[in-house]
This record gives C-alpha cells, sequence and structure tokens, in this order.
C-alpha cells in the first residue's frame, strides 16, 4: 500500500506500507533538498508496528491482543522499532472507509501526552 506521494525537488516521497496478521511494516523514502544544510537528504526510514482489531476503543494498549483478531472497527498500533517514537506509544483508528482502492482511517485515541490530533485521517491506497 502506498500512503503518501509528494513531490519535493521534482523527486517522489513515498511511504510503502504492508501488513502480516501482527505487524505493519512502514518503508518511507525521503528526498528533498534540506534548507539549512544545504545538500540533497536521500534516505529510507523503516519502522515496524504491531497492531491488533478491536470492535472497541480500550484506552491503552494491550500487547494480548496482537494477531488473534481478524476483523473489527478500530485498528491499533504500537511502535516496535522507532528510535524516533515513544516505544509506550499506541495509536488507535477507526477503519470509516474500505474499498478495493483505498482504506481510510480515522484517528480516535493516541498515547496521552503526544501531540496529535483526534479526526485526522490517514488515507492507505491500494497499490494496483
Amino acid at each position: 500500500m502506498i500512503i503518501k506521494e509528494g513531490v519535493e525537488e521534482g523527486t517522489k516521497d513515498t511511504t510503502v506500507i504492508s501488513f502480516d496478521n501482527k505487524k505493519m511494516y512502514t518503508s518511507t523514502h525521503y528526498h528533498f533538498f534540506h534548507p539549512i544544510r544545504k545538500e540533497v537528504v536521500d534516505k529510507t526510514l523503516k519502522i515496524d508496528h504491531a497492531y491488533y482489531l478491536s470492535d472497541v476503543i480500550l484506552g491503552n494498549y494491550d500487547a494480548t491482543k496482537v494477531g488473534k483478531a481478524t476483523n473489527g472497527k478500530y485498528i491499533t498500533f504500537h511502535n516496535v522499532t522507532s528510535k524516533y517514537e515513544d516505544p509506550n506509544g499506541y495509536s488507535t483508528f477507526e477503519i470509516t472507509r474500505s474499498s478495493n482502492s483505498e482504506i481510510v482511517l480515522t484517528l480516535c485515541s493516541f498515547t496521552p501526552g503526544e501531540f496529535d490530533q483526534v479526526g485526522r485521517e490517514l488515507i492507505l491506497k491500494k497499490k494496483q
């Protein structure tokens, strides 16, 4: 799945996401001219998140639910590998729309104290 495409200095920044029954794998390639360092940044950042599906928002992350449910109205993600994210952090999204071409997730809940915005949408475009 591709979740973000943009054009920066004529080159695409792209995030590709894949799932198995326990983890979401993200690989974001950045290519842009850094205005302070005056150089091109051309690197890929990979982050893995454990996730689970549920029919209710729990208000915290429950690792015992990872890989158990195969459907649900909500999906909760927890950082597994990124040093740039809170190791105890989580985000819960409502699966608000799903079609053959995309899945739309709407943020419902996240780790207390983090700066985020309830209602923010994440659009996952299915690779054709």
